[in-house]
């Protein structure tokens, strides 16, 4: 994808979408029911167009379909955005890398980063296709070491993936070479990505079934997958994938020691986050990531019992994000926890109502129903407030 058109005009995008699906002004002007000058007004600057011809270029530009690109468009122009309701930002993690494979295709770096992206949000196909594209363009052990390992990922094989991965990694120890355009940190990046899923998924049958060894598996994946970002944060202390990776997987140490019944210190997340939100390389995160890592770190807050900062940094967002499931889903959880310190029933009112707003938005990416029966930051609400909660399941349930 282009890069984002929030930071292009109106003139400049439409100058480039027409460019590339090759039409003359001619040709746009007649499939709009304009004039050929009222097109080239248009993209010198000296016209504004109206929301109606922006609405008219989707099924020119956009025939594939692709509501966000069209959403930019609209934004471009100062219009607002026809998906408001869902709006959270156009560019994802996918967009990114893509942007720098347009510019070098040669880019190892960008293409295996983008392989990761696509497999950790479930788009395995789509993953496995780029896979065999990259065995035919990569020839290098170290380069096809690391699209084995990503092959086995996305298969779920953990363990095969890991150790194509320290092959990968072995190999680049004996010859480092700068014409790969990979990094030992990106390696070791990567190891620690697989180890991170190994030990969520663990994580995830932990919680369910709360068996020991299940916890042991989470907690050793979770580990390794730390000492791999720590590690890499010593080659390049200020790269914020690797903060951001980093204190993801201090989080989830945390919540794995909380749901197991332990003793938890949530201050080394919170630094984590920190560190995300507040440096400034992070525009290199993808709007999607940065939003997570500001919502993980009220989260964290919540969790270490620092609720005036936590109701703060919430409200803030949802001043921004007003209709973002994870926001309202996340206020539900910190009345919940609220209540075990102040046991007042207006917190679980509260709470309720944030979780009914969470499961009624519209989002394919919103996970309030599959998550909220069994996360345990909702056992107040679960439980007090027994009837309400399931009726409110059962709503999201509705087509």
């Amino acid at each position: 994808m282009p890069e984002s058109l929030k930071s292009e005009t109106f003139s400049q995008a439409l100058r480039r979408l027409r460019k590339a699906r090759k039409l003359t002004m001619k040709k746009l002007a007649d499939r709009t029911g304009v004039s050929e000058s009222f097109i080239s007004r248009l993209e010198s600057g000296e016209r504004q167009p109206s929301k109606e011809f922006i609405l008219q270029l989707e099924p020119i530009f956009f025939p594939e379909g692709n509501a966000g690109a069209l959403d930019d468009l609209l934004i471009a122009a100062d219009y607002t955005p026809l998906h408001l309701e869902s709006f959270t930002g156009r560019q994802d993690v996918i967009s990114i890398f893509q942007e720098a494979l347009n510019h070098n295709p040669q880019n190892f770096r960008a293409y295996i980063s983008l392989i990761i992206s696509l497999i950790r949000q479930g788009k395995i196909q789509i993953a496995e296709e780029k896979i065999a594209e990259g065995f035919n363009i990569f020839d290098d052990q170290i380069q096809l070491q690391t699209l084995s390992s990503a092959l086995e990922l996305a298969k779920g094989n953990f363990e095969r993936a890991i150790a194509f991965q320290q092959e990968a990694l072995n190999y680049f120890n004996m010859r480092p070479s700068p014409l790969l355009n990979i990094e030992k940190k990106d390696l070791l990046l990567n190891l620690g990505v697989i180890h991170f899923m190994q030990g969520y998924e663990a994580l995830d049958h932990f919680i369910l079934e709360q068996k020991q060894e299940k916890r042991q598996a989470a907690e050793q994946s979770l580990l390794s997958a730390r000492q791999y970002f720590e590690d890499a944060l010593k080659l390049s202390e200020n790269d914020i994938y690797l903060l951001d990776e980093y204190a993801r997987v201090q989080f989830n140490l945390s919540y794995l020691q909380e749901v197991a019944g332990e003793k938890t210190d949530y201050r080394p997340s919170i630094e984590g986050f920190k560190h995300v939100v507040y440096s400034a390389e992070k525009q290199k995160l993808s709007y999607q990531d940065l939003l997570e890592s500001a919502l993980f770190l009220v989260h964290a807050h919540v969790k270490s019992k620092q609720f005036n900062e936590a109701e703060h940094n919430i409200n803030l967002i949802e001043c921004c994000l007003p209709n973002y499931w994870l926001v309202h889903y996340l206020k539900a959880c910190f009345y919940s926890l609220k209540y075990e310190s102040e046991k007042s029933e207006i917190l679980l009112d509260q709470g309720i109502h944030s979780l009914q707003r969470a499961a009624e938005i519209l989002d394919e990416n919103n996970r309030t129903h599959a998550e909220a029966s069994v996360d345990p930051d909702l056992k107040n609400l679960r439980i007090l407030r027994a009837d309400a909660f399931k009726r409110i399941l059962k709503l999201e349930e509705k087509p």
